[in-house]
């Protein structure tokens, strides 16, 4: 049963020491972001913007879309009269 358990004391110990130094490598790769960052949910910057609190850029591209969705198909319409 000791065995046992300073297998698993070990095994701990090990994983410990990866995780250390998996956070030191992204720490060296990439100073800019921190290993914190990472771990947050949700990771895509898109699902970031869509679930987080960026009301006034939702807002923005509530008004502009529409405009942009009506001059596309206004300038599709006068293409077809002109064919």
């Amino acid at each position: 049963m000791t065995d046992s358990a300073d297998l698993d004391a070990k095994y701990r110990a090990l994983r410990q020491q990866l995780q250390v130094q998996r956070q030191l490598l992204l720490s060296r790769l990439n100073p800019a972001r921190s290993p914190a960052a990472d771990t947050a949910f949700p990771r895509s910057m898109t699902m970031r913007m869509l679930t987080g609190k960026s009301t006034m850029l939702m807002l923005i591209l509530a008004e502009v879309l529409p405009l942009l969705v009506a001059r596309y198909i206004a300038r599709s319409s006068s293409r077809a009269r002109d064919s």
